[in-house]
């Protein structure tokens, strides 16, 4: 009140003025209201960020411009107060910014009332605000306004905190990261969405894979053994077909070669399977298509061989 800073306690309402706030501890601050003009907006149905846009267009075009120095908002259920200001206003907080930047709560005794009644009358720098419900109008006097002194033994606890532009409170601080954070949230919700949606259709189709390999498995008669997929090859190349596939061809390769030869490629074409490889000597190369010709059934053409270095390559070709 008046630039000065008083205590409130149970002797009543004490000059104080700190030297630091860090000597007062946890503290909430109760601004005079003498310093505001009070004047009902109302509802606005807009976003938030543009409220103080669309409230100083509203005070604006209903007051004179000499006196909007500044305001602050104040809302409650839905319904927005400006609280008007002159500069003194500002210099004083200006003065005071230290402290009123670790206050915990700051608030008005009009605005603590709001918060607790819908029906009352106040007094404050001269001027009486009848309030009811939606409305707050000036009336000439009353007999029964509640003052600001009327007030402050009756609030228990400050309900209200206002947001002061010039005032930058540590509470506040965090607040700024609010929009930062909340469009991170959001981009790892949209990112983790997305991931689920693909990892859950990823899934859907894996298990229909598993139950149609199952099936084959079954009808393999192999469903039961540890490796059912190496048993099915094992069967496959030792049955006595003369039509196998190039799967069952390439299995029964790798059975004949043993440990003295080596595969190169393996290529398919309409009519016949082509082998080509080296070997530790001939012999080995005729060993590995007598197997061949044992696992698979057929004939195998041993098409060419020649001494590459300490190797013999080969040339190997199967028509089923």
């Amino acid at each position: 009140r008046d630039g000065l800073i008083y205590n409130l306690g149970e002797e009543g309402l004490r000059r104080n003025i700190p030297i630091s706030p860090n000597l007062v501890g946890d503290y909430h601050v109760l601004i005079s209201d003498e310093y505001f003009f009070y004047t009902r907006i109302g509802k606005l149905n807009v976003k938030r960020k543009k409220v103080s846009a669309v409230a100083e267009n509203y005070l604006s075009a209903h007051f004179p411009m000499d006196i909007l120095d500044g305001f602050i908002l104040f809302e409650n259920k839905g319904i927005y107060t400006a609280l008007i200001y002159k500069k003194v206003f500002i210099e004083h907080i200006t003065r005071l910014q230290e402290f009123l930047n670790k206050a915990k709560r700051i608030s008005t005794a009009f605005c603590e009332l709001s918060k607790n009644y819908n029906d009352f009358i106040f007094s404050s720098g001269g001027r009486y605000y009848s309030v009811k419900d939606d409305s707050l109008t000036i009336i000439p006097t009353a007999d029964n306004a509640a003052a600001i002194d009327d007030c402050l033994y009756s609030l228990k606890a400050l309900k209200c905190d206002l947001d002061i532009p010039i005032i930058k409170r540590a509470k506040s601080a965090i607040e700024g990261y609010y929009k930062p954070v909340a469009a991170l949230a959001a981009s790892f919700l949209l990112f983790l969405g997305g991931n689920i949606f693909t990892l859950a259709g990823a899934k859907r189709q894996e298990r229909a894979l598993s139950e149609e390999i199952a099936e084959l498995y079954l009808a393999a008669g192999v469903a039961g053994e540890n490796d059912p997929y190496g048993a099915l090859l094992k069967a496959t190349a030792n049955q006595n077909s003369p039509t196998l596939s190039p799967l069952n061809i390439l299995a029964a390769t790798a059975l004949a070669a043993g440990t003295d030869v080596v595969y190169e490629t393996f290529s398919i074409n309409d009519r016949s399977i082509r082998i080509e490889g080296k070997a530790q000597n001939f012999a080995a190369v005729d060993a590995m298509a007598k197997n061949l010709e044992k696992t698979l059934q057929k004939q195998i053409n041993l098409e060419d061989t020649r001494q590459s270095g300490d190797k013999v390559s080969f040339t190997v070709r199967y028509t089923p």
